[in-house]
């Protein structure tokens, strides 16, 4: 294997752990900034070493650069704008009138220089019919599950019941209508760049069960055609940005984990909707090992990203 023949420090087809780790350092310039870095570096050679613990030969260093290292020395990345529309920006459920009291627009110059350096763009839409479950004005109309323990008096936007969906217990949040199918409110606002060609999802659309990841709906029933495009893309690596941080960008990020994406959420250009669950989105995403950048660090990273490529062309090689 090229990659391993070219590692300095293999002596008689096999790596040490010192050049092992000069390897990782070397490939992926600040990783060693990790406090635990040595720790992690140790754990993924004595995973992979298979053949003697002391030293990786060349098959199992193929094992890991097929499983691990390919897709982060070979990216190809997508941005995934969630769920950008006029109603949480600044109509109905605009999340300037959350409790955080967040503006979305000044996210749109970021958000628009991200669209200009990525090939591939998806922007996400909730797109509920207009008797949505979510929905606060059409919960009176619903049977709740005798689980539910909220009375119809205490319930105010973010109150959670619990529904009867054809005898079984469905939890649902609810919000101020928005983003009905066809209308304005469900539009993308009209500052955000929309690069031609890109991803569309809908989410949210089936009347009983919402939706608040890109990938899946609330209860696993079904999914939407998001890891098919992106796979047709030869993407592995996704960068999250938009709106909810602490619900829709949340889940988005950990369903694109779940289904092997490299992802990166870039934290400033998120906003959220209440300190309470911005804690609990942290918490997660933490827990997850998902990194969470600035749109500094996202730009340098794509920038090199595109430096590699260009010197690989000139030079015709590829390590």
């Amino acid at each position: 294997m090229e990659v391993f023949r070219k590692i300095p420090g293999v002596e008689n087809g096999s790596l040490s752990l010192k050049a092992f780790t000069d390897f990782i350092r070397n490939t992926f310039p600040g990783c060693d900034a990790d406090p635990h870095f040595e720790k992690k570096v140790l754990m993924i050679f004595k995973r992979f070493s298979m053949s003697d613990p002391d030293v990786m030969v060349q098959t199992d260093f193929t094992k890991l650069y097929d499983y691990f290292l390919r897709r982060c020395m070979h990216p190809k990345c997508a941005l995934i704008i969630v769920d950008f529309q006029n109603d949480f920006v600044d109509g109905s459920l605009s999340l300037k009138r959350c409790p955080r009291g967040e503006n979305p627009e000044v996210l749109i110059p970021g958000l628009n220089k991200m669209v200009d350096l990525f090939d591939v763009v998806v922007y996400t839409y909730d797109w509920h019919p207009e008797n949505h479950i979510s929905f606060l004005e059409c919960f009176k109309k619903r049977k709740l599950h005798s689980t539910c323990t909220e009375k119809a008096s205490d319930v105010t936007p973010g109150t959670m019941l619990v529904f009867d969906v054809d005898g079984r217990p469905v939890k649902q949040q609810m919000w101020p209508r928005h983003c009905i199918q066809n209308t304005k409110g469900a539009e993308l606002h009209k500052g955000l760049k929309v690069k031609p060609d890109s991803i569309i999802i809908h989410k949210g659309e089936e009347v009983d069960v919402d939706s608040y990841s890109a990938f899946w709906d609330n209860l696993r029933i079904s999914k939407t055609s998001l890891v098919v495009d992106l796979r047709s893309k030869q993407v592995n690596h996704v960068y999250i940005a938009g709106i909810a941080y602490d619900a829709c960008v949340l889940w988005t990020a950990m369903d694109a984990m779940s289904e092997g994406f490299m992802t990166t959420l870039i934290r400033d250009l998120t906003c959220s909707i209440a300190n309470e669950t911005t804690a609990e989105a942290d918490a997660r995403l933490k827990k997850a090992n998902c990194p969470l950048i600035s749109i500094f660090f996202s730009h340098f990273h794509l920038e090199m990203n595109v430096l590699r490529l260009k010197n690989e062309r000139q030079t015709g090689t590829r390590i």
